[in-house]
């Protein structure tokens, strides 16, 4: 009886440890759900938020760190990406991020630099996924979510569509190019099987002559300055001076002596007619 008595207390101790565990577990599930709500409900906040767009930040460019954040709060169509570092990225991590068709992806400044060395936003580009930096954004986080200014983030996003338009439009060229080549590769070789002269064909490949030399400009001569008349000196105007209007001058008056003398004269002149006429009459 002792046996079977300690053999069920060993069973349920080892029931009641499996529970322990299993409830422990359950408390750390709840305890990551309470927290994964609390960031739901701030990331729809933040998207409420006015000239504010929510984000989701990744620590690393890696699919577990995707599988990561989906886990907690979903990567869905037209989220926001803000990763903090590329190191040891592959192209696996792009095309999920592509699949989950998600609106774009951020880089800090200088995590940017170091992906467009490592050619990574090229490859962003053939998947036609916005890669964009983080420089005039102004991105704030806190923990895994953040904010980042809208009107900037709409216009980054328009420069990528616009540069994104020329890569797509070279790209094609090049693969056309190389379509024509690898034709015209093909139809020289069945040629020469054929022992015929490639030059004979249209499709031969044209022989390389050296570009003809440049033509010299031609020199510009300036026409010759027309020769100046010597400057005649001005001879100067000589304008008489205006002289003020003379005074006539006043004669001098006569002296009384000969005044009187005059006078006496003609009262001599006159007796003397007077007389004469007295005696003639």
């Amino acid at each position: 009886a002792d046996v079977l008595l300690s053999e069920e207390i060993a069973s349920r101790d080892k029931e009641l440890a499996q529970t322990k565990k299993a409830l422990r577990k359950e408390e750390r599930r709840s305890k990551n759900l309470r927290i994964r709500l609390d960031r739901m409900k701030n990331y729809v906040a933040l998207q409420a938020g006015d000239g504010c767009l929510a984000i989701k930040v990744m620590q690393l460019l890696a699919r577990d760190q995707v599988k990561s954040v989906d886990e907690e709060m979903g990567v869905h169509d037209g989220d926001i990406l803000y990763v903090l570092k590329i190191d040891g990225w592959g192209k696996s991590v792009l095309r999920d991020l592509s699949d989950a068709k998600i609106k774009a992806v951020i880089f800090p400044k200088l995590t940017y630099d170091r992906a467009r060395e490592q050619h990574l936003i090229d490859e962003f580009r053939k998947l036609n996924l916005p890669a964009l930096s983080g420089a005039n954004l102004s991105p704030r986080v806190k923990g895994k979510i953040g904010v980042v200014n809208e009107a900037a983030f709409l216009r980054a996003l328009s420069e990528w569509d616009a540069a994104e338009e020329v890569f797509l439009k070279e790209r094609r060229q090049e693969e056309f190019s190389g379509m024509v080549e690898e034709y015209q590769v093909q139809r020289r070789r069945e040629v020469n099987l054929l022992g015929i002269d490639p030059k004979t064909l249209p499709f031969a490949e044209p022989v390389n002559t050296p570009p003809p030399a440049p033509k010299p400009k031609p020199v510009s001569v300036k026409p010759a300055p027309e020769p100046k008349l010597a400057s005649v000196p001005k001879q100067k105007v000589i304008v008489p001076e205006k002289k003020p209007p003379q005074k006539p001058e006043k004669k001098p008056e006569p002296k009384a002596e000969d005044v009187f003398s005059a006078v006496l004269s003609a009262y001599r002149k006159e007796r003397k007619k007077e007389l004469e006429k007295n005696e003639n009459g």
